[in-house]
């Protein structure tokens, strides 16, 4: 009767420890995936980015989500990346080709995906010049005016206004084909924003 008592004892705390185990393991799988954008935004509405939980699919998701959208019968994607120094343009590249690559009977493939990333240097734009899945390059100022911009994006990549305003001097240097600006109207005076959307 003892060695039976034991046992049990042993099995239930074997059970206690593959339990803790396990649920350690998901707790730093969840803080793994956690918030892959170092972008600090304080627009009206926006909560904080250290605060948002963000799932990052694998290849195999990926495809999965694009098979979906070919289904309901989308033949055009936009295809968004945040800023963060883990990802680079390599790495977004390898994810436009592998939805490219996607093709779901009978609903064919995606025939175009735009894009909406951060601010690149010449070299990275000619990296994506050089997929042919490629359509419009998009990236919106937000606001035109420098201290709004600034109160807006105290830090991080897209605190530099003039880089972020002269993207797209680049992306057509690089030979991209066709780009897109815009802003957030609301942020500062909307006749200000239009007057600077248009002599942008």
């Amino acid at each position: 009767g003892r060695k039976r008592r034991r046992k049990k004892k042993r099995r239930k705390k074997k059970k206690r420890k593959e339990k803790r185990r396990k649920k350690e393991k998901e707790k730093k799988r969840k803080k793994k995936q956690e918030n892959e954008n170092i972008i600090e935004d304080k627009r009206e509405g926006n909560v904080d980015n250290k605060k948002i939980n963000r799932k990052i699919l694998s290849d195999e998701e990926l495809s999965e989500e694009v098979q979906a959208l070919q289904m309901q019968g989308h033949k055009r994607l936009l295809m968004l990346m945040g800023d963060h120094p883990k990802y680079s343009i390599d790495d977004f590249i390898k994810h436009i080709n592998l939805a490219s690559s996607v093709k779901s009977n009978p609903h064919g493939e995606i025939r175009r995906i735009n894009i909406e990333i951060p601010a690149l240097k010449i070299d990275e734009f000619k990296k994506l010049k050089e997929t042919s899945s490629i359509g419009t390059y998009a990236l919106f100022q937000e606001t035109y005016h420098r201290e709004t911009y600034k109160k807006m994006h105290p830090y991080g990549p897209k605190s530099d206004y003039d880089w972020r305003l002269n993207t797209m001097d680049r992306a057509l240097q690089a030979g991209m084909g066709d780009v897109g600006i815009g802003a957030l109207f609301g942020l500062y005076d909307y006749r200000f924003e239009v007057l600077s959307l248009l002599m942008h």
